[in-house]
């Protein structure tokens, strides 16, 4: 997968994939010569405590290479990272004080599958560790929390809740698929907020000529837009909501009426104009769509548990 953010514990469906991770990490680490610490900190220094519990330098240095992040990026990186500890901390009290817990063979199989595959590279756990400067129990703890997170999940998360989520994001889950042509103005990374506008102004004054019938949608897209789908007359085929195009576009594409023409809207690349031609219906029911159901609600109720222990927790900082 794409590095991925362990604050994205806030993205709790990315939790199989931070296993992965983890995997990847320990294989990438044999072999290879202790890892230096960010800075001038020591493994075990504490960099902030949260309600008393300490965050310590060893804990950003396993986000750290989870991320993939580079040696040298910003200062505002590890801050980031801090905070992000900070919010897997107040989630690891918080289920504590429920007196819940990761289950214990699914813990075992996934130290079992690390273990293993370490193995098979002719190296032992404990020395890929000690090359991360952490402990088989700081191991145990990160791979404890997502685990025992899914199980308070499971137990609060209601069938009418997943029923509401259903109806209101059918279209997303449920295989359904359109097909949709586009208009595409692309900016660079840095471009301008006129920039941005003077796009912006471009694609409403087409959109104004299509509608008129001056000319076609087709038409429009073969002559001004700047993606390889423009000499296609700006056809992208059928698509399904997530996967294939920017979510900024599945969202115009999966609302729009057929035949009608989006008003401009941004994306990373540049600016759109959207025209969904086709809708056709998917086949998968709420049943088929429950795991990606469960994994919604949950980054919901992350968001929102982090939110409300953050208003009563006391945080402080070793270093600013």
């Amino acid at each position: 997968m794409a590095p991925i953010s362990l604050g994205s514990y806030r993205n709790m469906n990315a939790m199989s994939r931070l296993f992965r991770t983890l995997i990847s990490v320990c294989l990438c680490l044999v072999g290879l010569s202790p890892i230096v610490v960010w800075g001038e900190e020591t493994p075990q220094q504490v960099v902030a405590t949260v309600n008393g519990k300490p965050i310590r330098a060893e804990q950003i240095q396993l986000q750290f290479f989870l991320d993939s992040l580079p040696a040298d990026s910003a200062p505002e990186v590890r801050e980031k990272l801090v905070h992000e500890l900070i919010d897997r901390e107040l989630i690891r009290q918080f289920l504590a004080s429920r007196q819940i817990t990761a289950d214990a063979e699914r813990l075992e199989q996934q130290l079992a599958v690390i273990q293993q595959v370490i193995a098979k590279q002719g190296e032992e756990l404990e020395d890929v560790l000690t090359r991360l400067h952490l402990t088989s129990a700081t191991l145990r703890e990160v791979l404890a929390l997502p685990l025992a997170w899914d199980a308070y999940v499971r137990s609060v998360v209601t069938d009418r809740q997943l029923q509401e989520l259903w109806k209101a994001h059918r279209v997303e889950l449920d295989g359904t698929r359109v097909q949709a042509a586009q208009i595409v103005r692309i900016l660079p990374a840095g471009a301008t907020e006129a920039e941005w506008q003077q796009a912006e102004s471009f694609l409403a004054g087409l959109r104004q000529e299509i509608q008129s019938g001056t000319i076609s949608f087709a038409e429009a897209a073969q002559r001004h837009s700047q993606s390889p789908s423009g000499k296609h007359g700006g056809d992208m085929g059928e698509f399904e909501y997530r996967g294939r195009v920017d979510d900024a576009i599945s969202q115009v594409a999966f609302t729009s009426p057929p035949g009608k023409i989006s008003p401009p809207f941004r994306t990373r690349s540049g600016v759109h104009l959207v025209q969904t031609q086709k809708i056709i219906p998917g086949q998968l029911s709420q049943e088929d769509a429950r795991k990606e159901l469960i994994a919604r609600l949950s980054r919901q109720l992350w968001d929102q548990k982090v939110e409300e222990l953050r208003r009563r927790a006391k945080v402080q900082f070793s270093q600013p």
